[in-house]
């Protein structure tokens, strides 16, 4: 009877190790395809408003790029909001 105990218990220990991968592997693909839209946002911003918010496209893209996912979120919390008012600045002044 011991050795089928011992069986299950290597078959719960495949599935727990198999369950673990895939969900790491899920949360390397969200991460880099999160990090990849933010950058691709950074880089549509026409840079008339960069130039209207006073920032500087080519340093947050850097950031962006050299900080991965911590880069993001400071552009998203900074950046993103100051050039979308600058964008609705633009847009009024028309």
């Amino acid at each position: 009877m011991q050795p089928i105990a011992d069986h299950r218990r290597r078959d719960a220990t495949r599935l727990r190790e198999v369950v673990l991968i895939v969900l790491v592997v899920a949360l390397l693909v969200a991460s880099v395809g999160w990090w990849l839209w933010v950058l691709i946002d950074a880089l549509s911003w026409p840079s008339a408003t960069w130039e209207v918010a006073d920032l500087s496209k080519a340093r947050w893209v850097m950031r962006i790029l050299l900080l991965g996912d911590i880069g993001a979120v400071v552009y998203l919390r900074s950046a993103r909001p100051a050039l979308r008012a600058a964008y609705r600045t633009i847009r009024t002044a028309r």
